[in-house]
């Protein structure tokens, strides 16, 4: 149950993603998204109840949903491509 949760509510925050960088700024939502991941990861270890497990895990993945595309925005921003490699080279190094 609380992976369903946890993954219902990253595939609902990905998609939002995109909007917050934009209004908020790349690296604001990023280091929100990792205090947030690390203190729901935290409240997740010393949860004493499954309903709160599953609540807890739901905040987690939203705090998820930003950092994989915002990780690899970022990757790619600081490793320009060289002109003889295509530009796909960082996510697959990434990946």
């Amino acid at each position: 149950m609380g992976a369903a949760s946890y993954i219902v509510a990253a595939a609902i925050g990905t998609p939002l993603t995109g909007w917050l960088a934009g209004r908020f700024g790349r690296r604001q939502v990023f280091l929100v998204s990792v205090a947030g991941f690390t203190v729901t990861s935290i409240s997740c270890a010393i949860s004493t109840s499954l309903v709160e497990m599953v609540a807890v895990r739901l905040l987690q993945g939203l705090f998820d949903a930003a950092l994989v595309p915002l990780s690899q925005a970022t990757m790619l921003d600081i490793n320009p491509p060289p002109k003889s490699m295509p530009r796909r080279w960082p996510c697959g190094a990434w990946a």
